[in-house]
């Protein structure tokens, strides 16, 4: 089985903001932003999920954000 290292705290990310060089800070997988309880009942996202434990899927994209400026970015976590 695959975990994201950053989901589960064994991973930090120092990424600058491109605009305005402020820190970014992680606004968690993108998953958990389709609905509140979507992780647990969307098929999609399941599928996904099992894709991720077959070794099919190799990354969990994380959010992260700047509270400055409001820019955006997905980064693409390696699963291990």
């Amino acid at each position: 089985m695959f975990t994201c290292p950053l989901c589960n705290g064994l991973l930090t990310v120092s990424q600058l903001c491109p605009r305005c060089g402020l820190p970014l800070a992680d606004g968690g997988k993108i998953e958990d932003y389709y609905g509140p309880y979507s992780p647990y009942q969307d098929d999609w996202l399941f599928d996904i999920e099992q894709a991720k434990e077959k070794g099919q899927v190799q990354t969990c994209p994380h959010l992260f954000y700047c509270p400055r400026c409001s820019t955006h970015l997905i980064f693409p976590v390696q699963l291990r």
